[in-house]
């Protein structure tokens, strides 16, 4: 855990209760790729 905050391609940590009671590691989600760089369209 003590890693986490250095890495730049987690979004995000899960704790839930099997973590805590189980000790169970967290779910780390990864951050999404950016999309392709396609120009948005305005809203109308």
């Amino acid at each position: 855990m003590y890693e986490l905050p250095s890495r730049d391609d987690v979004a995000r940590v899960v704790v839930d209760a099997e973590v805590v009671i189980d000790k169970v590691n967290p779910t780390l989600v990864p951050k999404s790729k950016p999309r392709s760089s396609r120009p948005r369209r305005a809203a109308s």
